[in-house]
């Protein structure tokens, strides 16, 4: 049972004044606040069942898995706000053909979440110990008093400030090449961020059934240079070269070039290529999520094989496992290329076909403790990554440490499992697009139609290495939309057919899926916008995995793929003054 609901209030505010006929000052400001509630099945859970209670008739302490109906559903709501202003100037430079751009940003994020009906896991044990609660019947009245002690509520804030200003300025330098006079521009930027995401400290002690999180929060500072140069060395044909100089007080620096080229010997028929490398700092809930305690089952291989024992004769144990974030993340780089063509063989139509390539590596991801222990095994553990063991003894070695009662803490024992530079990612794609634009007695017509192929998604892990994905679960090869815009006067309706190809692997299998949207748009002559639209319009639900029908796991696959949200109205008002 679940039932959700959300309300979204938004403003958007653009301000321009010239200070004179060289400069203006703008103002931007962007206003959202969300709220939102959920209702949800009761809370489900496991907690130790004592050998003490009557109850429990194995005649030894247990793990009890239970539903908890008679606290009730589980009653979520949250508030969120954020206010995201900037304030810049622009222009010329002193009457000269130098063009300037100067801003400051400030971003604002609060956000509240509130729980109701959650489970305390330490009273609900204690209760059922000593008799006090009936697990065979949750809606026995002389649960009362026992629900109303085990009951928790829940809370999580959320803060995020992002505050940076920048500078940047371009021209052209009065040296003719052969194809005209070399642009430039230049720039430089700063920005610090902080965050907090803060639990209640019920959940942070792991202390409550139907719920989870940990407390997490954290800050950074950057400041980056950059410049770009445009050379026509032909009237038709002119090359670009950029670089990005980035640095961050966390993790270091990252230099990010590239260069692309443009080459149209006539009309109908344009060739385009670029070539780059870039990076993506670590997130950081990744760096500096605090981690989370939790008891896996795990094979230790390690010891087994250092003792002559089978994989499939070794024996689980539940071993003291850690998740969480690592402040040695490392920034994932990237490498990539693209090449296209262009051709317009009649007014009004554009066709267009773009081959790219991206190489990711250092990827953020995390591994099964299993492939952990395999990792360890060929002495490859990433950085921030441990597997504490005791002393080795005759070859070997020592069982995983505990934590609990042993004197030591966090990260000096238990398998430290968290976040990691481990994974390779290479992508290939083609793209295509088709536009064409024409006038009638009736009004004036545009048709838009794109396709996507995935020709390639290749994942690079340690110790399970190579997996091909394109095609698979969550990676479909072929994706394709479809626009059709028509306009007269202060009036435009458009179209939009979306679809998503069917995909499969060894266990799931999705159809293929797609939707249809509307919107109409009228420019009034007083400078307001007004629109209405229905997105979803046939009410498609979410693919679910044929196989196996709807479970928590496939619907994770579905849910990054499709829409949850069925049919949506949708109205907005824009005025420019």
């Amino acid at each position: 049972m679940q039932n959700a609901g959300i309300e979204r209030r938004a403003t958007i505010t653009s301000v321009n004044y010239e200070i004179n006929d060289d400069v203006e000052i703008f103002v931007e400001n962007r206003f959202v606040n969300n709220k939102s509630i959920g209702r949800f099945a009761p809370a489900i859970g496991g907690f130790a069942f004592s050998s003490a209670s009557s109850q429990n008739t194995t005649g030894q302490d247990a793990l009890l898995f239970h539903r908890f109906v008679g606290h009730g559903t589980r009653d979520d709501s949250g508030a969120s706000h954020e206010i995201d202003t900037t304030i810049g100037l622009r222009g010329s430079l002193f009457d000269s053909d130098i063009n300037f751009e100067a801003y400051y940003r400030d971003y604002r994020m609060n956000a509240e979440d509130k729980g109701q009906n959650y489970i305390l896991a330490s009273i609900i044990e204690d209760l059922v110990a000593n008799d006090l609660y009936n697990v065979g019947n949750p809606f026995d009245e002389s649960n009362a008093d026992a629900i109303a002690l085990s009951r928790a509520s829940t809370s999580r804030d959320i803060s995020t400030v992002w505050e940076g200003f920048g500078i940047s300025f371009d021209g052209a330098l009065d040296i003719d090449i052969g194809g005209g006079a070399i642009g430039w521009a230049v720039g430089a930027e700063s920005a610090r961020e902080s965050y907090a995401d803060l639990y209640d400290s019920f959940r942070e002690a792991g202390n409550v059934i139907g719920s989870a999180g940990n407390s997490s929060q954290g800050g950074r500072s950057r400041s980056a240079v950059f410049g770009e140069i445009q050379v026509p060395v032909l009237d038709n044909l002119v090359f670009n070269v950029a670089g990005r100089y980035d640095d961050y007080n966390d993790f270091g620096s990252e230099f990010s070039p590239q260069i692309s080229g443009r080459w149209q010997p006539n009309e109908v028929f344009t060739l385009r290529a670029s070539w780059g490398e870039g990076f993506k700092a670590p997130n950081l809930t990744d760096m500096w999520s605090l981690a989370a305690q939790d008891f896996e089952g795990v094979v230790d291989v390690v010891r087994c094989r250092a003792q002559g024992i089978a994989d499939a004769d070794c024996p689980q144990a539940q071993i003291e496992t850690f998740t969480g974030g690592n402040p040695l993340l490392q920034a994932e780089t990237t490498e990539s290329w693209n090449i296209g063509v262009v051709l317009e063989p009649i007014d009004g139509l554009q066709l267009s076909m773009d081959w790219w390539n991206v190489e990711l590596t250092e990827a953020v991801d995390s591994v099964d403790e299993s492939d952990l222990l395999e990792m360890e095994i060929l002495g490859g553990l990433p950085s921030g990554v441990f597997v504490n063991r005791g002393p080795t003894v005759n070859g070997i070695p020592g069982a995983i440490t505990r934590c609990e009662g042993t004197g030591l803490a966090y990260p000096n024992c238990g398998l430290v499992n968290v976040n990691a530079n481990i994974a390779d990612r290479e992508v290939e794609g083609v793209d295509l697009r088709a536009r064409y634009e024409f006038d009638t007695d009736i009004g004036a017509f545009t048709v838009i139609g794109n396709w996507s192929n995935l020709r390639t998604y290749d994942e690079v892990l340690p110790v399970i290495g190579l997996t091909e994905q394109a095609g698979t679960s969550e990676f479909p090869e072929n994706r394709a939309n479809f626009t059709l815009r028509y306009g007269i006067e202060n009036l435009t309706v458009s179209y939009i057919y979306s679809w998503i190809d069917s995909h499969e692997d060894i266990t799931l299998d999705y159809e293929e899926w797609d939707t249809h949207d509307i919107n109409v748009v009228w420019n009034s002559p007083w400078g307001s916008d007004v629109s209405v639209g229905v997105r979803n319009l046939t009410d498609e639900d979410p693919v679910i995995e044929r196989n196996g029908g709807w479970n928590s796991t496939t619907s994770r696959h579905a849910l990054e793929l499709y829409s949850v949200a069925g049919r949506m109205y949708t109205a907005s008002l824009r005025h420019s003054f």
